[in-house]
């Protein structure tokens, strides 16, 4: 298939990590912060260990985000047969035609600026967040850290945000 490295990074990133580990953790986090649970092991280690996954991973979405028309384009079928096999005077023009269809129809400028804006507000709210945890005195309990909820449920959201918008990515080429 074609792009599948594309699809699968996508897949990787955003559903098995961000949705399914990351968001999840962060949510739990913000139960023990409220003290509807309590799971001394996510407690001792988000801050240290799960939290700074983001700024790898959010380098991660942006080049993913990078790479999508480029990737996710349908002039990447004129690549394999039977597309492939198209007179030279037509792969001079069709392609490129497609492409700028593919471009105006699925309005892929729109999906890259608002995943663009998305990761960026995103990772404006995870510096916040580091910043002002450099002054807590114990990152390794809920007690010290109750007091930077709302910067934690700040960047939850603006994660989620983040999420939806990679999710409305095409999971396939679209033909146009």
């Amino acid at each position: 298939m074609i792009s599948a490295s594309w699809q699968e990074k996508c897949v990787s990133l955003n559903h098995d990590w961000l949705m399914n580990r990351f968001l999840v953790d962060l949510g739990s986090f913000l139960n023990i912060l409220d003290d509807r649970i309590e799971d001394s092991i996510l407690e001792r280690r988000f801050v240290q260990y799960v939290l700074p996954q983001w700024p790898k991973r959010s380098i991660e979405a942006i080049q993913l985000v990078a790479t999508f028309e480029t990737e996710m384009s349908p002039r990447k079928l004129f690549e394999r047969a039977p597309l492939n096999r198209c007179a030279p005077e037509t792969m001079n023009w069709l392609p490129d035609l497609v492409h700028y269809l593919w471009l105006a129809r699925c309005r892929v400028q729109d999906l890259l600026e608002e995943a663009n804006n998305a990761l960026a507000l995103a990772d404006a709210a995870y510096s916040r967040l580091i910043q002002l945890l450099t002054t807590c005195p114990n990152t390794q309990s809920a007690l010290h850290l109750r007091q930077y909820r709302e910067k934690f449920t700040a960047f939850r959201s603006t994660c989620e945000v983040a999420s939806k918008a990679i999710n409305r990515f095409p999971s396939r080429i679209e033909i146009v």
